[in-house]
């Protein structure tokens, strides 16, 4: 006796959800910007270029003429940006630059002081305002001190 196949429609239903949850994380973590080792995602890119829409719609002090054109040319400006920085990164992998913990801890101490944070209480609400981690703020520390090494190794004595 033959039982009725009652999971085959569930299944059908699980692998199409699961086909389509893929065929997104294809399109989210497509490489748009690849530079020797270094990658960009979709991801990345839209993730900066929301931020920039953000910052350019909350300038209350912006003419509207002049954020209709920023908005225009955010998409082209952030993947400009994104280029820049994985060549300068880049070459600090040619140039063996390393940022060490004692110097992302130094520079973290400056931000916080920067941003006047004394207690941790005020610097992990300033970070979740901003939609950070504390490991990724330190990852974009370490990104902007490698940058200013290439900036200062390969830039700077030439100007």
């Amino acid at each position: 006796m033959r039982r009725p196949m009652r999971a085959l429609p569930l299944l059908v239903a699980g692998a199409a959800l699961s086909a389509a949850a893929f065929a997104q994380t294809l399109l989210i973590d497509r490489i748009v910007v690849r530079v020797n080792d270094r990658i960009a995602t979709m991801m990345d890119f839209q993730r900066q270029l929301g931020d920039r829409k953000q910052a350019i719609l909350a300038d209350p002090g912006m003419q509207d003429a002049r954020r209709q054109e920023l908005l225009q040319e955010a998409g082209r400006d952030v993947l400009t940006e994104i280029y820049q920085e994985l060549l300068l990164l880049s070459r600090a992998d040619q140039l063996g630059a390393r940022a060490t913990e004692a110097d992302v801890d130094k520079a973290l101490a400056q931000t916080r002081e920067r941003m006047n944070l004394q207690d941790d209480a005020q610097f992990q609400r300033a970070l979740q305002d901003g939609g950070l981690s504390e490991q990724a703020l330190r990852d974009r520390l370490r990104q902007n001190l490698l940058v200013q090494e290439v900036m200062g190794r390969e830039v700077h004595p030439r100007l």
